[in-house]
């Protein structure tokens, strides 16, 4: 069985993928939907309504999950500007890339830091608990075909 926290790890290896794909206005739109629905709702809703909640018993883990927590919150600026930049009908590249930078560093934070302290930290009927939960997450936010929904798009946009 997949530890808990290694599907979260997977999921990240997704999210880098598709915000380091090129940009036509129709992956842009497709991209935006990806970032709002499978990162924020999906990814982020599973660390911020199931690990952060965990976490927050532990004043350490709690500190992190603060952090992180902030973290989330201006990368949602920052697909503001994406989208903001679209409706305006200016470029996006820069947006994106500094929001693809945004995300490699918080990527890079929870997979190197946050991830393995909370395993260390948290018992084994936790992180089990967890898993359940974020499978619950995974089904309400993406439902039946899961990503693939967001990523076909993606792909027909020619990435």
């Amino acid at each position: 069985m997949m530890a808990a926290l290694d599907s979260l790890r997977a999921e990240h290896a997704l999210i880098l993928e598709v915000i380091e794909s090129r940009l036509p206005p129709d992956y842009v739109h497709a991209m935006l939907d990806f970032i709002r629905i499978y990162i924020d709702t999906n990814h982020h809703g599973k660390e911020e309504r199931v690990l952060f909640s965990y976490m927050a018993a532990d004043p350490f883990l709690a500190g992190i999950s603060s952090i992180l927590t902030d973290d989330h919150r201006e990368g949602r600026i920052l697909v503001d500007a994406i989208e903001r930049a679209l409706v305006e009908g200016r470029p996006v590249v820069h947006e994106v890339e500094t929001y693809a930078a945004f995300i490699r560093v918080h990527i890079h934070r929870e997979n190197a830091m946050m991830f393995d302290v909370a395993e260390s930290e948290l018992d084994a009927h936790t992180l089990s608990a967890m898993q359940s939960e974020f499978l619950a997450i995974e089904s309400e936010v993406l439902g039946i075909g899961g990503a693939g929904r967001l990523l076909a798009p993606l792909q027909a946009a020619g990435v």
